[in-house]
């Protein structure tokens, strides 16, 4: 079996490994390939320098190593919504597709509808509740400051 993983909008390999955080996010891609012998497709955010990774049954597709990395979000953000129709049949042998983050999710809605191809949706954080959390602390440190 194998299953596409679509990064977080805007997050390649190299970020996780920058942060941190990448022997804690391989550690479950790993444990699944030895206990079952799943293939995986990362599709990250980054370019050739994701590359590094070498990996049993990991294979990287780094969405800028293909196209120019644009520096305007909202160009990024419609180069991600149009590169599944464009890049679709690199997919084919896929059997799963799989989101990290809610972010980003779309070039997987849009990939599972070319390819019909069953879709697992990760929400990893909930960016509202982020949000309002975020909110509360800054309003009760304002008010914790005046006092």
């Amino acid at each position: 079996m194998t299953i596409l993983v679509l990064f977080t909008f805007g997050i390649s390999l190299k970020t996780w490994k920058e942060k941190g955080l990448i022997d804690r996010e391989l550690e479950y891609y790993r444990k699944l390939v030895q206990k079952y012998n799943f293939k995986f497709v990362f599709l990250t955010y980054g370019d050739e320098s994701d590359l590094f990774l070498k990996e049993k049954n990991i294979e990287i597709y780094p969405l800028y190593s293909k196209f120019r990395k644009p520096n305007s979000i909202f160009i990024a953000i419609i180069h991600s919504i149009l590169f599944p129709i464009f890049a679709f049949k690199e997919f084919s042998k896929i059997d799963i597709i799989k989101t990290n983050q809610m972010l980003g999710s779309w070039i997987g809605v849009i990939l599972s509808k070319i390819l019909k191809k069953p879709l697992i949706l990760r929400s990893g954080y909930e960016l509202y509740d982020f949000a309002i959390k975020a909110i509360i602390v800054f309003i009760y440190g304002f008010f914790k400051s005046i006092r």
